[in-house]
């Protein structure tokens, strides 16, 4: 849920009012729907509600499951194309040398932000250390690629 939380605060306000709404509309549209089956007595109109509620409810676990995994599957990805392009150099003294710092939100939140110390602001949030770091070497060898293309 926190993490929920700290998603819907990256979101842009007129996001999140939008959704505010939507979520109240289908409050009411449901109270009106069981008003609705309460007042005529039905019992199949009940239960078909029901099910119907049920079978949304356990489709959100599954969309869940299949967000994480495809967040895994883009992430070994995406080491895979660092891996190729740091060509054996160490990891650790690309990160050594990045203009790229990463640590916790000053508040205590349970992710990660990335500052760039050329400008002295935070650039990028992240969940983990090990994605700071894929974000770091992703950024540093990007600026380095095209610092030589120039040159």
């Amino acid at each position: 849920m926190k993490k929920v939380c700290q998603l819907y605060r990256q979101l842009p306000t007129r996001l999140t009012n939008s959704i505010e709404i939507v979520g109240i509309v289908i409050g009411l549209l449901m109270m009106v729907i069981l008003a609705n089956i309460a007042a005529d007595g039905s019992i199949l109109a009940f239960i078909i509600f029901s099910l119907i509620t049920l079978a949304l409810l356990s489709a959100q676990p599954l969309q869940q499951w299949q967000g994480r995994r495809h967040s895994k599957q883009q992430f070994r990805l995406r080491q895979q194309r660092v891996d190729q392009l740091l060509a054996g150099r160490p990891r650790a003294d690309i990160l050594k040398a990045s203009p790229f710092n990463y640590g916790r939100w000053p508040d205590g939140d349970n992710n990660y932000v990335i500052d760039d110390q050329r400008v002295g602001k935070i650039v990028h949030q992240v969940w983990s250390p090990q994605e700071a770091e894929l974000w770091i070497l992703e950024q540093t060898l990007h600026e380095e690629k095209n610092s030589d293309g120039r040159a």
